[in-house]
C-alpha cells in the first residue's frame, strides 16, 4: 500500500511537469522566439505603440527614469544603419564613454517611413522627436515621438501639415509643429500654420492658418512662440504667440527677418535680415549691429545662446556650385552687450567631389558658457561608394575666447554611423 501511494504521487509530479513544459513551448512560440515586437495598446490612440524589450535582445535598454543631469559633456544620439534602409538608435554618454541601444528599428510601427531624417531630443531628455524621411512629392515628413519612461512611440503629424518643422518648447513637454516659409526658402507671401503636440497627453492642437508666416520658433521661456510675418514686401512684423490665446504684436522691422532667437532671460532678440546681424530689445529698439559679413541672401544662419545669455553663437552656411557643391561654413561668436563679434572657425568643403566632406551643425554650448559644440556628418564624394556604411560622425568643442579658439574632439563614432544629435541637461541650465 505504501509503495502504491508513492507511485501515484510520482505520476502526478510527472504529469504536472509535462503540462508546464507544453505551456512554456506555447508561450515561446506565440512571442516569436523571444524577439521584441511592438505591441498595440488597448487605448483608443491607435497610432501608439508600446516598446517591449526582451532579455534575449542583447544591449536593449528598458524604459526607465531620465537622469537628473548628463554630466559635464552631455550625450550624443546616433543612428546605426541596417539593411533595407532601417536603423537602430543609440545614445552615447560622453562622460562615461558608454553606449546604449535606445530604440531598435523592429520596435517601430510598420507605417514609419525610413530612413530617419532627424532626431530631436526634448530639453529634459524625456522625449525624442523622430522625423521621417522627407516626402519628395509633398515636401512633408511625418514626426513621431518616443517616450523614454514607457518606450511608447506615438505619431504626431501626417502629410496634411505640409513641409512642417518640429521644435521642442523650453518646458520640454510640448512640441511646436510649424509649417512656415522656412526662412532661406521664402519666395513670396506664404500662408503657414502652427500646432502644438503635447507629449504627455498625445494631443495635437492646431491654431489654424497664419497668413504671411515666414518663421516660427520657440521663445526662450514658457510655451510662447515667436512669429515673424511678412505681408507687405520686405518688412517684417514680429509677434509673440501663446499656445492658448491671441498673439501679441512686438515690433516691425524694415527688413525681412529669416533667423531669430530670444535670449535666456527673454530681454533681447538676435536676428538676421539677409543684410546684417542685430541685437535689440523685445520691442525692436536699441538695435546694435554685429560686425559679421553677410555673403549674400543665400546665407543660412543658426543662433545659439550660452546659458548666461552673454554670448551668442552664430553659425553661417553658404552653398554654391553645380553639379559639384561648394559649401562654406563659419562659426562666429558675438558679445551681446558690446556688439563685438569674432570668428572662431571657417570650413570649406566640396561635396560630390573626390575627397571626404563634412556637413557641420551648431549643437549648443557646454555648461561652462565659454565652449561651443559642433557636430559633423562625414560623407564620401562621387569617387567613393555612396552608402551609409562609409559615413561616420564626429563632435568637437571650441573655446570661444578671442585669444584662444582651440578645438577639442569630444567624440568619433568610426565608420557606419550617421545623424549625430547632441544634448545636455544639468543644474546650470
Amino acid at each position: 500500500m505504501h509503495i502504491r501511494y508513492r507511485m501515484f504521487g510520482t505520476v502526478i509530479v510527472l504529469v504536472a511537469l509535462v503540462v508546464c513544459i507544453l505551456a512554456g513551448c506555447s508561450t515561446r512560440s506565440s512571442t516569436g522566439g523571444g524577439v521584441a515586437r511592438p505591441q498595440k495598446t488597448n487605448s483608443p490612440r491607435s497610432n501608439d505603440v508600446v516598446v517591449q524589450a526582451d532579455t534575449e535582445d542583447a544591449g536593449a535598454v528598458r524604459p526607465g527614469k531620465v537622469p537628473i543631469h548628463t554630466g559635464k559633456l552631455g550625450r550624443v544620439l546616433l543612428l546605426k544603419p541596417k539593411p533595407g534602409g532601417y536603423a537602430d538608435l543609440f545614445e552615447r554618454d560622453l562622460d562615461t564613454d558608454s553606449t546604449e541601444l535606445l530604440i531598435s528599428y523592429r520596435w517601430f510601427p510598420k507605417t514609419f517611413v525610413w530612413p530617419v531624417e532627424a532626431v530631436k531630443p526634448s530639453p529634459d531628455g524625456e522625449y525624442l522627436a523622430l522625423i521621417e524621411s522627407v516626402n519628395v512629392f509633398s515636401g512633408g515628413g511625418r514626426c513621431w515621438v518616443w517616450e523614454r519612461k514607457t518606450g511608447r512611440v506615438s505619431k504626431v503629424s501626417d502629410d496634411s501639415l505640409g513641409s512642417a518643422g518640429f521644435d521642442w518648447l523650453p518646458e520640454g513637454k510640448r512640441l511646436l509643429v510649424h509649417d512656415d516659409a522656412g526662412g532661406l526658402y521664402f519666395d513670396g507671401p506664404y500662408d503657414g500654420s502652427i500646432a502644438f503636440y503635447d507629449a504627455a497627453t498625445h494631443k495635437l492642437s492646431k491654431l489654424g492658418p497664419v497668413k504671411g508666416l515666414v518663421l516660427a520658433v520657440p521663445a526662450s521661456k514658457s510655451s510662447n512662440v515667436i512669429e515673424v510675418l511678412s505681408i507687405k514686401g520686405d518688412r517684417s512684423s514680429v509677434y509673440m504667440q501663446p499656445s492658448v490665446g491671441e498673439r501679441k504684436f512686438l515690433f516691425q522691422w524694415p527688413g525681412l527677418i529669416f533667423s531669430i532667437i530670444q535670449s535666456p532671460d527673454s530681454s533681447r532678440f538676435v536676428f538676421y535680415d539677409f543684410d546684417n546681424y542685430y541685437v535689440t530689445d523685445t520691442r525692436g529698439r536699441n538695435a546694435r549691429k554685429f560686425k559679421i559679413p553677410a555673403v549674400n541672401e543665400n546665407l543660412l544662419t543658426t543662433f545659439k545662446f550660452n546659458n548666461s545669455g552673454t554670448r551668442v553663437g552664430v553659425f553661417t552656411e553658404y552653398c554654391a556650385g553645380e553639379p559639384h557643391v561648394n559649401k562654406t561654413q563659419q562659426l562666429w561668436v558675438a558679445d551681446v552687450r558690446s556688439g563685438h563679434a569674432w570668428r572662431i572657425a571657417k570650413w570649406e568643403e566640396l561635396f560630390q567631389g573626390r575627397d571626404l566632406a563634412i556637413a557641420r551643425t551648431l549643437e549648443g554650448w557646454l555648461p561652462d558658457a565659454s565652449s561651443i559644440v559642433i557636430s559633423g556628418d562625414l560623407y564620401y564624394g562621387i569617387e567613393k561608394p555612396a552608402d551609409t556604411e562609409h559615413d561616420w560622425c564626429k563632435l568637437w568643442s571650441y573655446n570661444t575666447d578671442r585669444k584662444n579658439t582651440k578645438s577639442i574632439q569630444l567624440f568619433d563614432s568610426g565608420k557606419g554611423w550617421y545623424g549625430a544629435a547632441w544634448w545636455y541637461i544639468g543644474p546650470t541650465l
